[in-house]
């Protein structure tokens, strides 16, 4: 073996990576996925530019679901649970959801792990399903998902 690492060119970061994940690859394990399965997105920066009303339900202690009610209150609603992508955020449906609420839908935002408090936890797939699963359990009865990129993937899981 070292041999072989003797051989690498130590001057770019691949090959800084991959000997790192030779040496201690638990460390890098926690390195990387702190590093790709973290979100810079958070719930709690974005609260005061909600222009329309809405409530934050919590699921557990790292995922929540911001629900937009429908406009005319005395409506018969559908029901639509909105699921960001991973660093997604619910501001990128917002358009959406503005029109989704003045047609008499009542619209939830999944919030993901890692995505609710400025503290960068981890939001794995694992957990987005775990989030997806908990918010039919909890809150259920959605009559259409429109989910976005790995959470997409995830939906389908539960």
């Amino acid at each position: 073996m070292g041999a072989w690492l003797l051989g690498l060119n130590l001057s770019n970061h691949r090959n800084i990576f991959l000997v790192a994940t030779i040496i201690a690859p638990r460390i890098m394990a926690q390195v990387l996925a702190r590093r790709y399965l973290t979100s810079t997105a958070n719930l709690v920066d974005s609260l005061g530019k909600i222009k329309q009303e809405f409530s934050v339900i919590e699921l557990d202690d790292d995922s929540s679901v911001v629900r937009f009610k429908n406009l005319r209150r005395d409506a018969a609603v559908s029901r639509v649970l909105f699921v960001p992508g991973h660093d997604g955020h619910f501001r990128q449906f917002a358009r959406l959801v503005k029109q989704l609420t003045t047609n008499d839908v009542d619209v939830d935002v999944l919030v993901l792990p890692g995505h609710v408090h400025p503290e960068r936890t981890v939001c794995s797939v694992k957990s987005i399903v775990i989030s997806i699963r908990t918010a039919f359990e909890s809150l259920g009865g959605y009559d259409c998902v429109v989910a976005h990129c790995v959470s997409s993937n995830s939906v389908i899981l539960p």
